[in-house]
């Protein structure tokens, strides 16, 4: 991902109140300044079987569970671009080639999976499945926020 028009402190600040939402187990993979106000970075999870973690679309382990990536799903991703928005209403981002400009544009889902077996970004982690009162997402639970 590019960030342009923001500094090191708003980009940690932004990764800080994500980790609110997943239990503090988001944090960059890479941190690169590329130029005076612009970053190339990665978000990843510390915890593959953590909150926020992805899931392969196809490869599932004896178990029938799917296989854990090292990596940030598509929720913390748009929740990590709410929030560095509402630091700095002035970033620039730009993530897989597409400009991120708030609102839908953050969560703009696309198929990673195959015609004849798709499976969406936002389906390939456990954010979707609900917490016992029914209200929340597990990883999403604002009540949980640090």
């Amino acid at each position: 991902m590019k960030f342009l028009n923001c500094n090191e402190n708003e980009l940690h600040e932004a990764l800080k109140r994500t980790n609110g939402y997943f239990a503090g187990n988001i944090e960059f993979r890479e941190l690169e300044q590329t130029g005076k106000r612009s970053f190339r970075g990665t978000l990843t999870v510390k915890d593959s079987r953590g909150p926020g973690s992805r899931t392969s679309p196809f490869n599932f382990n004896p178990s029938g569970n799917p296989h854990r990536i090292k990596a940030a799903c598509w929720h913390v991703h748009g929740v990590f671009f709410d929030e560095l928005m509402a630091v700095n209403e002035d970033v620039k981002i730009r993530s897989n080639g597409t400009k991120i400009e708030g609102g839908k544009g953050n969560w703009a889902d696309r198929n990673i999976g195959s015609i004849t077996y798709p499976v969406y970004y936002s389906e390939a982690c456990d954010c979707n499945e609900k917490t016992e009162d029914g209200n929340f997402y597990k990883s999403m639970n604002k009540q949980t926020k640090k």
